[in-house]
């Protein structure tokens, strides 16, 4: 089909509205050609140009920028898995379709359907024919409608969790009562972490019991061991190595018992360390027969921010259990936020 003399200049204007890249959104680097008409948006600002092509399409700034390159604008463009733009001395430019963009053009429409015109969002002045919109300050709600507040289609800014600890949930896109479902599979799954913690030194414990009982047996057999071998000594017979190892006293208690003596005394040879350094207090010593430990503590100081978060999560959870707000209303848009998460494309 023939391209309107025109569309550069289209393209140009909505290119201004793509913005950086973004997990949420990879797709705003693009602008997006669906049903006559260019989308674009930076989640602050979303705009609709009509251009009057037929057909689906996205243009990543590598291509804007090869259909720069060539100087003049293209007359022709053909779109299916392709799309390929040509010129009247029969140059072409043919890339790769991947347009998957559905669910984003709609949630678009739907965004500008319901604000444009409205004193809740900045309508957006184009210099090309189409509509706009941008977000400005204001309330969250306004009308019984959730109002979009700190972007169209995500939160510039953190998490829901450290947002609503911040105290600048926007209720549009922070689904709160998620953030304590996550709590409670988090617990969960603490627990179960604890539980197979438990299992494995239950095991470690039968392990450990099952060698007890073999080295009591063999202490029973060094028992009587013992006691053949005196035997044989009282009988006036031959020992030999084994049997003199037998009977020998190895005192191991004692040699110990010496050693921790031996050691207590070089600790005390050793200069006392100080009670303080500097606010901090000598709370306990300990040796390992090699090394002598000295530990130090100091009080830390009383914190206050749990009663300012608690707060904080208070004021914005309670507009929620208000009676008069719109739970009809905020539910279907909580359930509504996986459904909206876009898919990447090229570019």
């Amino acid at each position: 089909m023939n391209l309107p003399p025109d569309f550069l200049d289209q393209l140009r204007t909505a290119r201004r509205f793509t913005g950086p890249y973004a997990q949420a959104a990879p797709w705003q680097r693009q602008v997006i050609l669906h049903g006559g008409k260019l989308y674009a948006s930076d989640n602050s600002r979303i705009i609709e140009i009509e251009c009057g092509v037929a057909g689906t399409a996205i243009f990543t700034a590598r291509i804007r920028s090869l259909l720069e390159s060539f100087g003049d604008a293209p007359v022709t463009i053909e779109i299916g898995d392709d799309v390929r733009f040509g010129w009247g001395d029969g140059r072409y430019l043919k890339v790769r379709n991947d347009y998957d963009h559905d669910d984003v053009v709609a949630r678009m429409t739907d965004l500008l359907d319901r604000w444009h015109g409205t004193p809740v969002v900045e309508d957006t002045a184009l210099e090309v024919a189409g509509r706009g919109i941008e977000i400005k300050d204001g309330p969250a709600l306004v009308d019984g409608t959730l109002a979009p507040r700190h972007g169209f289609f995500y939160h510039r800014d953190g998490t829901p969790t450290s947002r609503l600890v911040r105290g600048d949930s926007d209720l549009r896109l922070d689904d709160l009562f998620e953030i304590r479902k996550k709590e409670l599979d988090a617990a969960r799954k603490a627990s179960e972490r604890k539980r197979d913690r438990l299992l494995d030194e239950q095991a470690r414990i039968e392990r450990e019991l099952a060698l007890t009982e073999q080295e009591i047996a063999a202490d029973m057999q060094r028992i009587a061991d013992f006691d053949t071998t005196l035997t044989k000594y009282s009988r006036g017979v031959e020992l030999d190595e084994i049997d003199r190892e037998r009977l020998q006293p190895s005192c191991e208690s004692a040699i110990r018992k010496e050693e921790n003596a031996e050691r207590k005394s070089a600790v005390e040879d050793m200069p006392k360390p100080p009670k303080t350094i500097k606010g901090w207090e000598q709370c306990g010593d300990r040796n390992d027969g090699e090394y002598v430990y000295v530990t130090y503590r100091r009080r830390l100081p009383t914190t206050t921010v749990r009663k300012v978060i608690r707060k904080r999560i208070e004021q914005a959870v309670g507009r929620v259990f208000n009676t008069d707000f719109p739970r009809d209303v905020l539910v279907p848009v909580w359930k509504s936020l996986a459904q909206i998460e876009p898919r990447a494309g090229p570019g």
